[in-house]
């Protein structure tokens, strides 16, 4: 699997480490890249998409539909937190 995040921009704060696929500098999405995102999303465990997402909608403030577009992140509250606490995540 490769990774879901990289440092795209200068600085050593969160701000620099952003979900591959989309070029905040020209505000693009790069195909090619966010497609193989996507693939590496998808075939994660219930437990890392539903963090991985969650961190996504914290970055974003709301619904996301450039990052999340086309893959499951839509849990039920109570679903997620079983999830988490089976897994040991909680």
């Amino acid at each position: 699997m490769d990774y879901v995040f990289v440092k795209d921009a200068p600085g050593l704060c969160h701000h620099a480490t952003r979900p591959r696929g989309y070029d905040f500098s020209v505000d693009a999405v790069h195909s090619k890249d966010m497609e193989s995102r996507r693939a590496d999303y998808r075939s994660m465990h219930s437990v890392q998409q539903i963090l991985t997402a969650s961190i996504i909608w914290l970055c974003r403030a709301g619904k996301d539909n450039v990052w999340l577009g086309r893959v499951p992140c839509t849990w039920p509250t109570a679903e997620a937190l079983q999830i988490l606490r089976e897994s040991g995540a909680l």
